[in-house]
C-alpha cells in the first residue's frame, strides 16, 4: 500500500495527489502554500522482547584479590540446552555459609531447581566440577 505524499512545509502538511517517485523537478507547487518540498511517511511494526538480569557483589574493606562475601543474581537467564528463558535467583553468602538458587520456567511457572543449603556443602558445581582425566 502506498503511503500518502504530504507537503513538506511543516505548517501545511496537506496530502497531495502525486506519486512518491515523482522527480523533484516535475513536482507542482503545493496548492495551499506553494512549497515543492515533500514529506513521505512510512510505518513498520515489530515485536521486541526484553530480558533483564541484575548481578551484585559485596566486599568488605580493602579485600583486594579476595572473593566477595556476598554475590546475588536475579532476573532473566537463557537456558542454552532448551533455548528458553528462565527466571533465576541466586545468592552466594560466604559470611553466613549459605547457597541459594531458584530457577523457574518463565512460560510455565514450573520450578526447575530450588536449592538452599550451606555453602560448604555446595561442591562439584561450576568451576569446582571434577575434570575428566586427559588421555595420554
Amino acid at each position: 500500500m502506498m503511503q500518502p505524499v504530504r507537503c513538506g512545509n511543516v505548517e501545511c502538511r496537506i496530502q497531495l495527489d502525486e506519486p512518491q517517485n515523482l522527480p523533484s523537478d516535475l513536482r507542482q507547487p503545493c496548492p495551499r502554500c506553494g512549497a515543492v518540498s515533500r514529506c513521505f511517511e512510512d510505518s513498520a511494526c515489530s515485536h521486541v522482547t526484553l530480558a533483564c538480569h541484575l548481578m551484585l557483589s559485596g566486599k568488605r574493606g580493602s579485600s583486594k584479590g579476595r572473593r566477595p562475601i556476598l554475590e546475588f543474581k536475579s532476573g532473566d537467564s537463557l537456558h542454552h540446552a532448551s533455548a528458553r528463558w528462565m527466571v533465576l535467583e541466586q545468592t552466594v553468602d560466604r559470611e553466613n555459609n549459605r547457597y541459594r538458587k531458584r530457577v523457574v520456567d518463565s512460560q510455565t511457572g514450573e520450578i526447575l531447581r530450588d536449592v538452599d543449603h550451606p555453602l560448604t556443602d555446595h561442591q562439584g558445581y561450576g568451576s569446582a566440577k571434577k575434570k575428566a582425566p586427559k588421555p595420554t
